[in-house]
């Protein structure tokens, strides 16, 4: 049977019964649509269902079939005075129309679209309607944005639902809420994580719930502020490892469970795959000092209440916290310590400095951080990175431990350069060039496929180990047969878990060219809406004042909204553009082979350190070596791990400790006592310890030797620590001695200078 054509007009419903309409707009049957449901509070919430199915229903009842209306619930909860680019569904739907998927958008009231002040939002949205010929579909109109009256009556709908806002919401409701905000309750807003509200009006008895649109705790979310409090406190206060820690995380809060869908759009923290977690210091610092976790209640700057809600944080963990990083005092007055660190505070760059890691590097103690400073060492001047402990009441400390900055710098170039070079560089390249040319739809049903694999792997491997385990097999060859199927489940699952990174790497990428798209897209709607009031001015037809003055807010805002998606789109260039090098480098490693130093210039190391690398940690192993672990940006590389020699700097000084040990010790103990005593010193630095404070030494008076290698062959100028891990690793003396910058012992895989030492 042929397929009716869609009629020119058609009736649609209004307020519950069919209107004819009396203009002539093509309802686009023969292609999809998208119902746009959206509320902003977690009240109206409960009731949005209705609101969906009675859309639907209406969309039907147009003509759509079932299978041709898409529902995108991902802005309940969301206000809609947010940008269009701000609302994930709003986003993925000017996608589809940018993308000729859908042709009508279905909305019941205009008021969900938007509620912005000065029309720029909405204002784009028609221009990109206009340009792909979508009409938007309400109960008691079709609009067509190629009909210019349309788009006066659309703006007129706009700005009744913004009219409204401002006079019953802001003007006679916000009176209303002031005063209800001031007794305690929600007034709209994001909620501090850890907290949910109390949407029950009444008490199982009937009474009025005193607690109603009060916070109240949620676990889930209130375990991780808890461990977020105490976590900082046992890194001494320090904000950034705190920082590092949380960013190791694939999420810091877990998603709200499906019975919480209220308030998914109320924890303003960053959405992850899993849950939120928090990007920023800023952000971190704003939680620790939230006076909401111990139970006040702050409106506009003022406390109203010191009880209002249930506490989640020990008030003693909150204090250490926010005497730390709050300008002011609980009590309201200036935190005068912590004015007076900022004072002090002046941030030192150098740009002559070879210390290109200066920006990622850190140490394994979350209480020491690293600088870059210079140091004079046998008339050379020498740049190093310096262990400085976070000392209570100072910004810096001394440097504790020094490497030198050119040496390590070339280490973890150097392992760059591996890596771009390695085999499974050239197979991640070729399974990237594969990937490319596919669509997101089929990189994302690619990346499903492949974690549905994983899982079946896994639940293999699970299977084989619980036989194993369970004495099930007890023939030895289907034993070795069990061990054997489990190592290459294992090899099988590394592969998969490997690609699925590279898939994931892709999906990303397209993700930020699609990013790319949207905005360009409304830079476009954007112009034309400026150029249309432009030419209204122009043109002398706005003669009425108001209007006149209306044109002209709407234009300076249309400015404004233009200059902020510029800098957004310079942003997300940079991204892209950051990709595509990193990709330019991986392709020129497969060809320069050893003729990397003529290519890459030393004054684009800087360049391919922030491409490359994530961080670099270093931990004390001895005083002369130190582990070093690199982090990539590349999330298909493995970190990797190391040791190496830290390179020549002075002696540290000495502790009080260390002296009383001395002085106690040094005149008649045996060189392997004092050893013992102060692994971390050479007999060398023992002698010098009086030689440069002109103090006679107690070992000459007593006529004992002085500098002599002792009969287990360490030497008088290599301290004990020193000597055990050159014992491990297989470090000659003479190896030692030729030592003269930062230098590579060994990578955990095997890789180095003394890789095959015993």
């Amino acid at each position: 049977m042929k397929k009716p054509k869609p009629p020119k007009s058609i009736a649609i419903p209004h307020r519950g019964h069919y209107q004819a309409m009396n203009w002539s707009v093509e309802l686009p049957l023969d292609h999809d649509c998208q119902i746009y449901p959206r509320v902003s509070t977690p009240e109206q919430m409960q009731n949005v269902s209705a609101e969906m199915q009675k859309d639907k229903a209406f969309a039907l009842r147009c003509g759509w079939r079932e299978d041709q209306i898409i529902v995108d619930d991902r802005d309940l909860g969301v206000s809609g005075q947010l940008r269009m680019e701000d609302r994930i569904a709003f986003n993925e739907m000017l996608r589809r129309i940018a993308g000729g998927l859908i042709k009508a958008v279905v909305v019941w009231n205009i008021d969900r679209l938007f509620r912005n002040r000065w029309g720029d939002e909405s204002g784009k949205f028609m221009e990109i309607c206009h340009t792909h010929g979508v009409v938007v579909v309400t109960p008691d109109f079709v609009y067509d944005f190629r009909i210019s009256w349309h788009i006066d009556r659309f703006k007129r709908r706009c700005e009744e639902a913004w009219n409204y806002l401002e006079y019953h919401v802001y003007g006679r409701m916000i009176a209303a809420r002031d005063e209800r905000a001031r007794r305690g309750y929600w007034s709209g807003g994001s909620l501090p994580a850890g907290y949910i509200l109390d949407l029950e009006e009444k008490l199982s008895n009937g009474q009025p719930n005193p607690r109603f649109l009060h916070y109240i705790p949620y676990e889930p979310h209130a375990e991780v502020v808890r461990w977020i409090f105490w976590r900082f406190r046992e890194l001494n206060g320090n904000l950034k490892a705190l920082m590092r820690e949380i960013n190791t995380k694939p999420y810091l809060f877990p998603d709200f469970g499906p019975d919480m869908h209220m308030f998914r759009g109320k924890l303003q923290h960053t959405k992850v795959e899993g849950g939120y977690t928090i990007t920023t210091i800023p952000g971190l610092r704003r939680l620790l000092t939230n006076r909401a976790y111990i139970g006040y209640w702050v409106y506009k700057g003022e406390v109203v209440s010191t009880n209002n809600h249930e506490a989640i944080v020990d008030p003693a963990l909150f204090a250490y916290a926010y005497n730390r990083l709050s300008a002011m005092e609980l009590d309201g007055t200036p935190n005068q310590r912590l004015i007076e660190r900022r004072k002090k505070y002046a941030k030192r760059h150098d740009a002559e400095r070879p210390a290109i890691l200066k920006d990622i590097i850190r140490t394994d103690d979350p209480k020491v951080s690293i600088y870059t400073r210079n140091t004079k060492y046998k008339n050379r001047i020498f740049t190093y990175y310096g262990f400085c402990p976070e000392m209570e009441g100072k910004d810096r400390s001394r440097a504790i431990c020094c490497v030198d900055a050119a040496g390590l710098d070339m280490i973890v170039l150097n392992r760059l350069r591996e890596r771009l070079r390695s085999p499974q560089a050239e197979v991640d390249f070729q399974d990237f060039r594969k990937f490319e040319s596919k669509t997101t739809r089929e990189a994302e049903e690619e990346l499903g496929l492949i974690k549905r694999e994983i899982e079946s792997t896994k639940a293999n491997m699970a299977r084989i180990l619980e036989q194993i385990k369970a004495g099930q097999l007890t023939n030895p060859d289907l034993v070795q047969v069990a061990n054997e199927s489990y190592n290459a489940a294992k090899e099988e699952l590394k592969r998969l878990e490997h690609r699925q990174k590279t898939l994931e790497q892709i999906c990303k990428m397209r993700e930020t060219s699609e990013t790319l798209k949207d905005i360009e897209l409304q830079i476009e709607a954007t112009k034309a809406h400026m150029a249309r009031i432009l030419e209204q001015i122009k043109s002398g037809r706005l003669t009425n004042p108001d209007l006149a003055q209306a044109a002209n807010e709407s234009y300076t805002a249309a400015q404004q909204e233009l200059k902020r998606l510029e800098q957004r789109k310079t942003e997300t260039t940079r991204i892209a553009q950051e990709d595509e090098e990193r990709r330019t480098y991986r392709d020129l490693m497969r060809e320069v082979d050893e003729a990397w130093e003529e290519i890459v210039l030393p004054e684009e190391y800087p360049r391919l350190v922030y491409m490359f690398v994530r961080s670099v940690t270093l931990g004390r192993v001895s005083p002369s070596f130190c582990s070093v672990r690199i982090e990539w940006k590349d999330p298909t590389w493995e970190a990797d791990e190391g040791l190496i020699f830290k390179g020549p700097s002075a002696s540290p000084k000495w502790e009080p400790e260390e002296i009383a040990i001395l002085e106690k010790y040094y005149p008649t103990a045996s060189w392997e006592e004092l050893a013992e005593l102060l692994p971390r010193r050479s007999r060398q630095a023992m002698f010098d310890y009086y030689q440069h404070r002109k103090i006679e030494n107690p070992r000459r008076a007593l006529g004992l030797p002085l500098l002599r290698n002792d009969p287990n062959g360490m030497p008088y100028n290599i301290c004990l620590e020193d000597w055990k891990v050159m014992k491990a690793y297989g470090i000659s003396v003479e190896a030692w001695k030729k030592f003269e910058g930062a230098t590579l012992i060994r990578w955990s895989n095997g890789q180095g200078y003394y890789a095959h030492s015993e």
